[in-house]
Parts: C-alpha cells; sequence; structure tokens
C-alpha cells in the first residue's frame, strides 16, 4: 500500500440549472491522515455523496477547489490518470452493493480487475478474500440468493481486490440489520487496523464510535465535531 493522505482545499460544487444555481458543498477544507478512519454525517441531500465523488474524481467541482489524494492532484489530473489511480489505489463501498446478479459472488468480486489480469491469479485473489470474510461457502451463490450482510461482505472483498490503501464508503451500512452491519464495522475496523485509510459517509450515528474523527456536512458547510459530544447526543 502507498501512503494516502487526503488534503481538500475550499472544494466547492455548485449545481446549475434553467432556474436556479444551487451551492451543495461550500469551501470545503479537511485533511485526513494515512491511516486514519474518518466519518462524514449529515441529513439526506446535504451533500456527502457529492463531497465523496468530487474527492475521488468521479465529478468536477468548480474552479478554485483543490482535492490531493496521495500523490495525485485529483481537479488536475486527466482522465486517464485518475481511472489508473483509483483502480490501483482505491476500494469503493456503497449502500447498494452494486453487484451484478447474473455473476456468482466470486465473478463479481473478480469483475473490476478482469480486463487488466489474468483469470487464474483472479480467481486465487477473490477466493482468498471470500475465505478471509466467512463467505467460503457462498462463492458459487448469486446475488439474489445472499443475504443483505452477505452481499455487502462479496462488495467489500471486490473493494479490497487492489489492495487499496483508501477505501471510500457511500452509507455501506444502510441496507444492514444490526447484526450484519455490525459485522461490516467489525471488518472495516480490522482492515483500517492494517493502516488503511477509511473516508465514511454516513447518517448512522452507531458507526462513528469506529473512527477517529468526525465531520458534519449541513448547508454545504463542513465541520469538525468531537466524536465523544456525537457518541452521547
Amino acid at each position: 500500500m502507498i501512503t494516502m493522505e487526503m488534503l481538500i482545499d475550499t472544494l466547492s460544487k455548485t449545481y446549475q440549472s434553467e432556474i436556479e444555481e444551487k451551492q451543495v458543498l461550500n469551501k470545503v477544507s479537511f485533511h485526513v491522515n494515512q491511516g486514519e478512519w474518518v466519518n462524514i454525517i449529515g441529513p439526506s441531500g446535504s451533500g456527502k455523496t457529492t463531497l465523496l465523488k468530487c474527492v475521488a474524481g468521479m465529478m468536477t467541482a468548480d474552479t478554485g477547489s483543490n482535492v490531493r489524494i496521495g500523490d495525485l492532484d485529483v481537479l488536475r489530473a486527466s482522465e486517464k490518470e485518475i481511472r489508473e489511480f483509483r483502480r490501483n489505489n482505491i476500494g469503493f463501498i456503497f449502500q447498494e452493493y452494486e453487484l451484478f446478479p447474473a455473476y456468482t459472488a466470486k465473478q463479481n468480486v473478480m469483475l473490476p480487475e478482469w480486463p487488466y489480469k489474468k483469470e487464474a491469479k483472479l480467481r486465487e485473489r477473490s477466493e482468498a478474500l471470500l475465505r478471509t470474510l466467512g463467505l467460503e461457502e457462498r462463492m458459487e451463490a448469486t446475488p439474489p440468493n445472499l443475504s443483505g450482510g452477505e452481499k455487502q461482505r462479496v462488495a467489500i472483498a471486490r473493494a479490497l481486490l487492489n489492495d487499496p490503501s483508501l477505501l471510500i464508503c457511500d452509507e455501506p451500512t444502510g441496507n444492514l440489520d444490526q447484526s450484519s452491519r455490525d459485522n461490516v464495522l467489525r471488518i472495516l475496523k480490522d482492515l483500517n487496523g492494517e493502516g488503511r485509510t477509511i473516508f465514511f459517509v454516513t447518517h448512522d450515528y452507531d458507526v462513528l464510535p469506529y473512527g477517529d474523527r468526525v465531520f458534519q456536512l449541513k448547508s454545504g458547510v463542513l465541520k469538525e465535531i468531537e466524536k465523544e459530544l456525537v457518541i452521547n447526543h
């Protein structure tokens, strides 16, 4: 894994429609150290996912914004450079799992690297990840035959396929029951303990004890808040 610090400075994002101009992010600035788990909380529609997409280079930001992940200047790199950097260094975990229903769990894990690596190596890596996540008996099952917790563990295995330094998580526990949620959070905590940086967007306050720092996004403005105060709220 490479060193994966994140430096975001005066990040703004404005949506322009025929009727109005809406600023979703207003000069957001923060720094995430290598190996930190940072939680971003805020109400629905507050811009959490927009922030995540701008940070990951999946969405353009307003002029004057600055986003650096590791050695990559995200907002000034080419699309090819961004794609290559994401493929080699970042794992994504989503609320909706983003699994293909016609493929097995193992195939879903293999998919992101299928065009780039030999199938035998991919199969070996995918099977090892699924075993580590307790899915050795579910490798050949398709998503419609998996529980929510199993689907999310498959999604985590897929996110780990490239051995990423940074995990970007967009409400990954939002669709899970409490037991499955806690299991997924323990897995992520172990991965964080290996030195991976975790950038976690959530509306679930029960997630917050697992992280190091908490930021609140409200009306486009991001501010850091004391974790203990929010946990005991």
